[in-house]
């Protein structure tokens, strides 16, 4: 596995979207349509741990759609002239990384959006953009491997609803609660076996998903 090659495909996913921005555009149209409607439903009144959850949803849906196109490009002929360029766990280091680059910056613009309309009950904001970090880490494992699996079966859209989120679950969980510190400016020593557990299970899915993926490729 040489680095260049890896960087240099996560340059061109870059590129890519910077010249067809239409979906994150699209996600972006998104957000802020999500944002606006509880704000319509809640008037700027809400309760902190309803502010968690709501995040988190909005958060977890938009990377799913996101995902949705990790490998749309590498799809039909192109998967053969990608396969003479790369070995596999290149590619799916790249798409991990950009993924969870991706992802990183749709939380902090969620973030943004729910601030601007629903107020910021966060005690510790940098904790908080930690765990998202994380949570993108975590997704992009998960989402990108099974996006890699959809398009061997013709882009199943149930796919990802089906296998991702019973494996996101445990992740999600150890997220909410680690938020929901954040959220009251609990200890540090109360919160790390949290920020740990959701570490682990971030690098755990992303190990997991290099060491199957070329099995996949090999199909």
């Amino acid at each position: 596995m040489q680095w260049k090659h890896i960087v240099t495909l996560v340059r061109k996913d870059i590129l890519l979207e910077w010249r067809e921005p239409l979906q994150l555009l699209a996600m972006s149209i998104y957000l802020v349509a999500s944002v606006f409607v509880v704000y319509l439903v809640f008037q700027s009144i809400i309760r902190p741990e309803v502010w968690i959850a709501l995040f988190w949803i909005t958060y977890l849906f938009g990377a799913t759609l996101l995902a949705a196109r990790s490998f749309q490009r590498e799809a039909g002929g192109r998967y053969y002239y990608f396969y003479t360029l790369c070995s596999p766990m290149e590619l799916m280091v790249a798409k991990l990384i950009f993924n969870a680059f991706i992802f990183f910056l749709l939380a902090l613009f969620n973030w943004l959006l729910f601030t601007l309309f629903l107020g910021q009950p966060l005690e510790k904001v940098t904790l908080f953009f930690g765990l998202c970090f994380l949570g993108g880490l975590g997704f992009s494992g998960v989402l990108t491997l099974i996006n890699g699996i959809a398009v061997k079966v013709k882009n199943h859209p149930a796919l990802s609803a089906i296998l991702g989120f019973p494996l996101m679950l445990p992740l999600i969980l150890v997220l909410l609660a680690a938020s929901s510190h954040a959220m009251v400016g609990v200890d540090w020593e109360q919160t790390q076996p949290y920020v740990i557990a959701a570490a682990a299970l971030a690098v755990l899915t992303n190990v997991l998903s290099v060491l199957l993926f070329p099995f996949l490729w090999k199909e």
